[in-house]
C-alpha cells in the first residue's frame, strides 16, 4: 500500500488541507484492500476475468485491466498465469 510520509511536503505541494491528506491516505488503504481481494479471486477461483471484474463493480472491462495492471504490473490473465492458474 502506499501512504503518504511526508505530509507537510505534500500539503505544501498541493496546497492541501490535513483533512485532504488523510482521505488520500484511506484512499491507499483501500486500494490496497481492493487489490487484495482481486488478486484472491485471480487466483482461486475459475470465474472468467469478466466475471470477476463486474462481481467487484467494475462496469468496463478495460478500465478493469488497466486498474489491475497499475497495482499488479501485469494483466490480469498474466497474474493469472503466474499464479499456475
Amino acid at each position: 500500500m502506499e501512504y503518504i510520509e511526508n505530509t507537510d511536503l505534500v500539503k505544501k505541494m498541493f496546497a492541501l488541507s490535513e483533512n485532504d491528506v488523510k482521505l488520500l491516505d484511506h484512499a491507499g488503504a483501500f486500494n490496497g484492500c481492493a487489490v487484495s481481494h482481486l488478486k484472491r479471486m485471480l487466483r482461486t477461483t475459475d470465474k472468467s476475468v469478466k466475471e470477476i471484474a463486474f462481481e467487484a463493480g467494475f462496469d468496463n472491462l478495460s478500465f478493469f485491466g488497466k486498474y489491475v495492471r497499475r497495482w499488479l504490473g501485469m494483466s490480469p490473465r498474466e497474474y493469472r498465469m503466474q499464479q499456475g492458474k
